[in-house]
């Protein structure tokens, strides 16, 4: 199983959405994904909500784009992380990201923090079904 990917621009926000599982044999499309991304976005949500669990590699691989983020000046922020067994408690220890990421509980969330309508969120929401 592999992920498929979404990316939308709501002004000076940037906004990946990622569905599926997010394991090793994902890694060199969801690296593609981040780094096509970089060059395009100051900040990003990157919304893991769809996502239907990750690997210790998908963990590690989402650390190293906080970081290849941070490294640009740029803003990688998390929205919806799955939970590791049960425990919320991980969103806020991703496997020593550099610069601890911004880190949401989901998607309206991220958006209201940025000033972004819930309106706007919603049909972010109800497009996930078209993803990359």
């Amino acid at each position: 199983m592999t992920i498929q990917w979404r990316y939308e621009q709501f002004g000076a926000v940037g906004v990946m959405a990622v569905t599926g599982y997010l394991g090793a044999e994902a890694l060199p499309r969801f690296n593609g994904a981040t780094g096509w991304i970089l060059t395009r976005a100051t900040t990003v949500i990157l919304d893991l909500s769809g996502l239907h669990g990750w690997s210790d590699a998908g963990r590690e691989a989402v650390s190293a784009a906080v970081g290849q983020f941070a490294d640009q000046g740029r803003t990688l922020e998390l929205a919806g992380a799955p939970m590791i067994d049960g425990d919320a408690d991980h969103r806020q220890d991703l496997g020593g990201c550099i610069g601890a990421p911004v880190v949401h509980a989901d998607l309206a969330m991220a958006l209201e923090a940025h000033g972004i309508s819930r309106q706007r969120s919603t049909v972010m929401q109800q497009r996930r079904g078209v993803l990359l």
